[in-house]
């Protein structure tokens, strides 16, 4: 408690639409009251697999995630209902270097050679796009995190690994499936599209928990005030988009503006604001299968998520 207000620490990530959401909030361009409780809140950004390391160990009252890993958290955190990313027949894409090794032996090695010798970049095997991938099928000789942040650092590390004679790939989240054949690469496989093939629903990404270590009625304060916020964002869009094109702004984006608006497309949409059902239906088939596959150890496959 900071004076009257409680204070309350979000950690998110720097991708667009976790900066489009909050920034009303951050900005004091929405009420940051409710109920005769007054909030103050801080944020701090980190990168996918730092996200979910930070919820794990309780450093935030509210933390981005990895849907995967929310469903790991979901004794400790209660997701909400703001601030989800789902793929619609879209999501993480495994992109090679265009005409190298890890291009050459994905299509002409079959599933049998990249299981044997084909190494894969991936953002972290706490994430959804890593356990996903395994869950539709694919598997690699070996893997190794590499963190998205800044996003350069994933295609650098992918052209040393091809110098060295080591075909691999790579598994893109966030911008980096927009942005790749910037970097002279060229896309292999949509994740997302090959789920929604396979489970008829929606691919689950990312979300905003909430510690239930708060009273519930602060969870719910924070719940509706998040809702406004993202509301008022995506109402504004082109104000922030404009902001995002300004060097060293704080909501500087690298994207050009067509691929920024592009990509809040995809991820800064109704469901973000507010989760729509056919949505909710994405997370539950996904907790399904990666109980039934043992990467959740849940007592109750078929436990429903308690949103607020």
């Amino acid at each position: 408690m900071i004076g009257n207000e409680l204070h309350i620490h979000v950690a998110h990530s720097p991708d667009p639409d976790d900066r489009l959401m909050f920034w009303p909030l951050a900005d004091g361009l929405v009420e940051s009251a409710r109920n005769g409780r007054s909030y103050l809140f801080s944020f701090e950004e980190a990168d996918t697999q730092a996200l979910n390391k930070i919820a794990s160990e309780g450093r935030a009252d509210v933390c981005a995630v990895s849907a995967i890993h929310a469903l790991r958290l979901m004794e400790s955190h209660q997701p909400l209902i703001m601030g989800a990313s789902v793929g619609d027949a879209y999501g993480p894409v495994v992109v090679a270097l265009r005409g190298g090794s890890g291009e050459k032996l994905w299509i002409e090695g079959g599933a049998e050679a990249r299981r044997s010798g084909l190494h894969l970049l991936t953002p972290g095997e706490t994430t959804t796009a890593h356990t996903v991938a395994q869950l539709v099928g694919l598997t690699f000789a070996g893997c190794e995190a590499v963190p998205i942040v800044p996003l350069t650092r994933v295609f650098d590390h992918l052209k040393e690994c091809e110098a060295a004679g080591r075909p691999t790939v790579a598994l893109l989240i966030h911008e980096g499936r927009l942005t790749f054949a910037d970097h002279g690469c060229v896309r292999l496989m949509d994740i997302g599209e090959l789920w929604t093939q396979q489970t008829g629903v929606s691919l689950p990404l990312g979300l905003n928990v909430v510690s239930r270590s708060l009273p519930l009625r602060v969870r719910q304060d924070i719940s509706d005030i998040f809702v406004e916020s993202c509301s008022y964002a995506v109402t504004h869009r082109e104000q922030f988009v404009r902001m995002a094109q300004i060097p060293n702004h704080t909501y500087h984006s690298a994207l050009s503006g067509p691929q920024l608006r592009h990509y809040l497309d995809l991820y800064a949409n109704q469901t973000t604001v507010s989760i729509l059902d056919r949505d909710k239906k994405g997370f539950q088939e996904l907790l399904r299968r990666a109980a039934d596959s043992g990467y959740l150890n849940l007592k109750n496959k078929s436990k429903n998520i308690d949103w607020i």
